[in-house]
């Protein structure tokens, strides 16, 4: 389905372009923060701002090397590469992380503990009281009123923390209750770094049967690369967990639609990840079943046979009924319900903006404001607000990289959009589309953490666009997107700033 043409060698083209951009654009990084913290007078810790400068570097001279070195390997081969650094980049960022966190914080976790003091005390627990008897400990959660969102990933953790060792014998109670469960993060971390690796490895099977090898390559080393997913591989929040289970819904449910897979386990398998997204967020589990049904119904007749649509929608709706509770229905009706709620963001907009440590400016953002830079924002975070906020400070590289990127990603959906490709790839599409005009009528449109779970797919069409780009012959277009976020970074680190009087 690839529409770049015989005579252009894209890995070639792409090798070019970082080869002439990786160090143009790694300057105007650096320059465009050390002018946020001089002209501010704002500056993040030394170490912080090493980590942002090496991530830049990290993802361009490393597109720029193993771009050009992956491109005649075999599939078989690419896939166990790209799958082992993948995994070595996360795993020992992991360690350098927890350390840097521990010797700075005195805690493994990061400099917001935030829904991690939920989650693994919780965890701990539930291992403690429970053990393999997941149905009382999802009796447990309902009782107390733990949201579905949040049952998933605590039930992960706890079978994880009785394999390591948690009994009915284990210290409920420390001195420190921030520390219950710091001995049995390693097992959790270790498995991080391998999801983390295994959602590369899917993004380039997607991306492959969409858009080719050459682009389903660069795909995988986008992702490797992209420090924001590196970055959630060390924490205990449930963000890298959840990007792969997305990534895998959209594996799974697009090996059924376009291959030739017609085995029965195959289709449950894809309502069993979709259902298993609702205790992780409801919202992904929504919009991976709409997705679906969206390619059923949109993909042109000479991608998917009409009686496979047929098929495949009856089966996945009656399975869908079968194992879908009347709790998991109530949260979906409540989704829908604040998502055409228009007062709902407003009104949480503006309780923020008189929070302490709030942003006065947030009050007069709304959806109007989101949706035309939703593909692009979280702008990075260049400034110093406090110690809640660097974490946001450490991935401001990775957000960088984002920002650039959206450039393509924004060019290939106009295309698929104006040129009626998109019916070739409706599925994929909407789990992107889908995903980001739900964060546009929420109130997390420029939290990082929730944009995670649609990076890699972000990435897939970063690479496509790319394609595209090359095509048309577009590429000094490219110069334009530098000035422009040059000038966003510089007005996002004012409007942190003054929004919270420090300037």
């Amino acid at each position: 389905m690839t529409i770049i043409p015989k005579n252009i060698r894209y890995s070639d083209s792409l090798h070019q372009f970082f080869r002439r951009y990786s160090k143009q654009i790694i300057v105007s990084y650096f320059i465009t923060i050390l002018l946020c913290l001089l002209i501010f007078n704002s500056f993040i810790p030394i170490t912080i701002f090493f980590i942002g400068l090496f991530s830049v570097m990290l993802f361009f001279k490393g597109c720029e090397r193993f771009g050009c070195e992956c491109t005649n390997y075999s599939e078989k081969t690419f896939i166990k590469k790209i799958f082992l650094y993948s995994f070595l980049i996360r795993f020992f960022f992991s360690i350098f992380n927890i350390i840097y966190n521990y010797s700075h914080y005195g805690t493994y976790y990061e400099s917001n503990i935030g829904d991690i003091y939920f989650y693994v005390p919780e965890a701990v627990v539930s291992a403690s009281r429970y053990g393999f008897d997941l149905f009382g400990s999802i009796k447990c959660f309902f009782r107390t009123g733990t949201d579905l969102s949040d049952i998933g990933y605590v039930l992960y953790l706890s079978i994880l923390f009785k394999l390591m060792g948690v009994d009915s014998n284990t210290n409920l109670y420390p001195d420190d209750p921030s520390m219950l469960g710091h001995e049995y993060i390693w097992l959790p971390i270790l498995l991080k770094s391998i999801f983390g690796a295994l959602t590369c490895v899917y993004i380039y099977k997607i991306s492959n049967r969409h858009f080719g090898e050459q682009v389903g390559k660069y795909s995988a080393i986008f992702c490797m690369l992209q420090f924001n997913l590196i970055w959630w591989c060390s924490s205990m929040m449930k963000e890298t967990e959840m990007t792969f289970l997305y990534t895998f819904f959209a594996y799974k449910a697009d090996e059924l639609l376009l291959g030739n897979n017609k085995k029965i386990s195959s289709w449950v398998g894809v309502v069993i990840v979709g259902v298993v997204l609702f205790g992780f967020r409801t919202v992904l589990a929504v919009i991976s079943f709409v997705s679906f049904f969206a390619a059923l119904l949109f993909t042109s007749s000479k991608v998917i046979s009409t009686s496979k649509k047929i098929i495949a929608g009856v089966f996945v709706a009656l399975m869908l009924l079968v194992v879908v509770g009347d709790k998991v229905l109530e949260e979906s009706k409540s989704l829908v319900e604040i998502a055409s709620n228009t007062e709902y963001q407003q009104r949480n907009m503006i309780a923020r903006s008189n929070s302490k440590n709030g942003n006065q400016f947030a009050k007069y953002v709304s959806a109007a404001v989101f949706a035309p830079l939703i593909f692009t924002i979280p702008f990075p975070s260049m400034v110093y607000i406090n110690q809640d906020q660097e974490m946001q400070n450490m991935v401001n590289g990775g957000n960088y990289i984002k920002n650039l990127l959206s450039f393509f990603t924004i060019y290939a959906m106009f295309f698929l959009l104006f040129s009626g490709e998109w019916r070739k790839h409706v599925l994929v599409v909407a789990l992107l589309v889908g995903y980001l005009a739900s964060l546009t009528l929420s109130v997390f449109a420029q939290s990082g953490r929730f944009h995670m779970p649609i990076i890699p797919l972000e990435m897939m069409f970063a690479a496509y666009g790319f394609s595209l780009v090359i095509q048309k012959k577009k590429m000094h277009w490219f110069n334009y997107v530098l000035i422009l976020e040059f000038i966003f970074c510089i007005a996002w680190a004012w409007f942190k700033l003054k929004g919270r009087d420090m300037i």
